[in-house]
């Protein structure tokens, strides 16, 4: 669904925009063969793209993070 996110923190470009927000779940096998899930979180931005992402494991703690730092050409489709 969609979510209110600041982009760009730390920048003279920052501003919050509306981001579409999916999440994904991966199932996988431990060593011992029990079934573990993690999750992928995705924002996007109209006229940016991704904008954010977030790997989480399955306690929901953030193990991996990307996010957009700069931006040229490109502007926020409302």
């Amino acid at each position: 669904g969609f979510q209110e996110i600041t982009i760009l923190e730390g920048t003279s470009q920052v501003q919050t925009v509306t981001a579409y927000k999916i999440i994904n779940t991966v199932t996988e096998t431990d060593q011992l063969g029990n079934p573990t899930e993690s999750y992928i979180e995705q924002y996007w931005v109209k006229g940016l793209g991704m904008v954010r992402e977030n790997f989480l494991d399955s306690e929901q703690n953030i193990t991996l993070s990307k996010e957009l730092n700069s931006v040229t050409g490109l502007t926020v489709i409302q």
